[in-house]
């Protein structure tokens, strides 16, 4: 990424949790590789698990609260390399916003995100959701994308052809 902003707050100490007024990240660039043998690369980055203790019913996560975090100028590059003919695609501008986060039982967090593609596609997602319990509502919105770019990913998995079309 090109800079990342936090601006913590003081209240962490006495709420008891990690309390952040602002976070913006700007131009992440994150590449999402299947390897020929189906495995993904950023599964490498996440340490072993070591053997945990049943949890008590008890436990509750640990309090966050962020009052607003966005991402801007981000990119995705995809790549399958399991497929006979490697398939790659990248989506940028990438653009996330989240408001008024909090992992306190119950609370509704609003979200945007939104991404384009290298041909045009753009993809639309926004509404809530809450931590305790995982709830999630909102719109997801394809636009412009057109269905002879997608059979390049699709061809081969599906006994069907996508030869042309847009799809909204």
């Amino acid at each position: 990424f090109r800079s990342l902003y936090v601006n913590a707050e003081l209240a962490s100490l006495w709420r008891r949790g990690v309390v952040l007024k602002e976070v913006v990240l700007a131009a992440p660039d994150v590449e999402l590789i299947i390897a020929p043998d189906g495995s993904l690369n950023l599964a490498h980055l996440a340490p072993p698990a070591p053997p945990q203790p049943a949890e008590k019913k008890d436990d509750a996560p640990l309090r966050v609260h962020i009052g607003s975090l966005s991402v801007t100028e981000g990119r995705i590059g995809f790549q399958d390399r399991s497929l006979a003919q490697p398939f790659s695609a990248a989506f940028t501008p990438i653009r996330f916003s989240l408001a008024d986060f909090r992992t306190d039982l119950g609370h509704r967090t609003t979200h945007s995100f939104s991404a384009t593609s290298r041909i045009g596609a753009r993809f639309d997602w926004s509404g809530g959701f809450t931590v305790r319990p995982f709830v999630a509502g909102g719109t997801f919105s394809v636009t412009d994308l057109r269905l002879a770019a997608l059979n390049e990913y699709v061809e081969g998995k599906l006994p069907v052809e996508l030869v042309s079309g847009n799809a909204q």
